[in-house]
């Protein structure tokens, strides 16, 4: 496809070609520019939170992570113009499935392999202890999905041999010899910050790709830093940011979920459920930050549309269920266009555009057919 508003993408060795018509390439242009001021006051820091530099900092960063086009919140942020402190060990950019997903600062953390342990782990040592501590990441091979991610807050005396010895091996947070666990055996890396003003390190557990929009978590080196210093939550309510959306939108999930059917006998890649997951997160931006929906499906609409119909032909039920998905689609649109101008105060148009680009990013997402070989 040549046309000028088409949009090349790559997804391995296979790439294809996604056309974008030109009232939704002119939205997305514009929304760099309107989201930021746009969006409704969160994240925001719990109840029980810290009125600490460290929690102002943490929610100043969360709320340009959730202003961001990021997809999710915890990957690493954009860092805002003259934010007081630096990011000096984060998650890797982009996909992390594959391990070796940390990026440190060579000033702050010295990188170990532990070639003997097979296979090897990499420990981020903290170079100069503060406040009677360091903090200590642990990168662990773990299987195809990647690596776990633990970060420990160990004494400032001990060498990385006794670290190694006497870590602890289980998920408690705090042990007898005075190790602190922040984070546990995660899917995602931590963020660790320096602090401009006085050079103490911070952290933050961002969460895991299994929490929708989950919350933040920050901790600090010294003797408070048994519990959480804030929570910072970027959303309110349910623990699953889709509640939020009308009832008209989350029937219209349901019933793309019911088509995919149930995850059996998929190996261990466990495809449908991987899918589910993806969809998912896609649903919980819709609610929240449809702005941060740039990123395509593997296919177009008329690709998904060809080949559900294809796969509805083979029973009845199958096509009862498309002819209801079918039917619903329009009636979530208009649904979600009514709850964009009440959540954000966007114009009518505005509301109705964002509307169809949203919903038709989370209809594809629950669906991907073979570009090659069809269903």
């Amino acid at each position: 496809m040549n046309s000028p508003n088409a949009l090349a993408i790559t997804v391995g060795r296979v790439r294809w070609s996604v056309r974008i018509f030109p009232g939704i390439l002119a939205l997305l242009s514009l929304w760099p520019l309107c989201a930021h001021a746009d969006a409704p006051n969160w994240p925001r820091l719990s109840a029980n939170s810290r009125p600490s530099s460290v929690c102002r900092q943490a929610l100043r960063l969360a709320r340009s992570q959730f202003r961001s086009d990021n997809f999710d919140v915890y990957s690493s942020p954009p860092v805002p113009h003259g934010f007081p402190s630096s990011l000096v060990l984060h998650p890797n950019e982009g996909d992390i499935s594959g391990g070796n997903g940390i990026w440190s600062d060579s000033r702050f953390f010295r990188k170990v392999v532990k070639r003997k342990h097979v296979p090897p782990y990499t420990v981020y040592w903290q170079k100069s202890a503060s406040l009677g501590h360091r903090f200590v990441a642990l990168d662990e091979p773990f299987n195809w999905q990647g690596d776990w991610y633990t970060l420990f807050s160990i004494p400032a005396n001990w060498s990385l041999n006794k670290f190694w010895r006497e870590r602890p091996r289980s998920g408690a947070t705090r042990s007898r010899s005075g190790v602190l666990t922040f984070l546990h055996s995660s899917w995602r890396p931590p963020m660790v910050l320096v602090d401009h003003n006085n050079g103490h390190l911070w952290a933050v557990n961002m969460g895991a790709p299994y929490w929708l929009l989950g919350e933040w978590r920050v901790y600090t080196l010294g003797q408070n830093n048994a519990k959480p210093q804030c929570t910072v939550r970027f959303h309110a309510g349910a623990s699953n940011p889709v509640g939020l959306l009308p009832k008209a939108v989350r029937r219209f999930a349901r019933l793309c979920n019911s088509a995919l059917g149930p995850d059996q006998n998929d190996g261990t890649l466990h495809p449908i459920e991987t899918l589910r997951l993806q969809a998912q997160e896609v649903m919980a931006n819709v609610a929240m930050r449809p702005w941060a929906l740039i990123e395509k499906p593997y296919n177009t609409r008329a690709e998904v549309n060809a080949d559900l119909r294809t796969w509805a032909k083979r029973e009845l039920q199958r096509q009862r269920l498309y002819a209801a998905i079918q039917h619903q689609y329009p009636v979530a649109e208009r649904a979600l266009g009514h709850y964009y101008r009440a959540r954000f105060d966007w114009s009518p148009e505005k509301a109705r555009q964002v509307a169809a680009h949203a919903l038709d990013i989370a209809f594809r997402s629950y669906f991907v057919f073979s570009i090659e070989q069809g269903n």
